[in-house]
C-alpha cells in the first residue's frame, strides 16, 4: 500500500475554486503544496461528478442576507449556511 497516495475529496475541490469559502486557502495548500511533499493526490470519477454538481448548480438560500436564487459562483461563497 502506497501510504504517500491521498484521495482528495469533493469538499477539497470545492473550497479549493471557491475563494469565499473559510477553507480556500487549506485547500489551495494542499492541491498545490501536498504533490511537492511527495504526495501523490489522486480523485475518481464520483468525486468529480459530485464536484460538478454542486459547483454548477444554483444555490438555494435559507437566511435573510441571501437572495433565494444566485448564480452558483456568487452563491457558494455566502457566509451563512446554505445548501446546495
Amino acid at each position: 500500500m502506497d501510504d504517500r497516495l491521498v484521495l482528495v475529496d469533493t469538499n477539497v475541490l470545492l473550497s479549493a475554486s471557491t475563494p469565499a469559502r473559510v477553507e480556500h486557502g487549506d485547500a489551495l495548500r494542499i492541491l498545490n503544496q501536498w504533490p511537492k511533499e511527495e504526495f501523490r493526490l489522486c480523485t475518481s470519477g464520483q468525486i468529480l461528478g459530485e464536484y460538478l454538481v454542486v459547483a454548477t448548480r444554483p444555490s438555494i438560500r435559507t437566511d435573510s442576507h441571501c437572495p433565494r436564487r444566485m448564480p452558483p459562483r456568487t452563491s457558494i461563497g455566502c457566509e451563512r449556511e446554505c445548501f446546495f
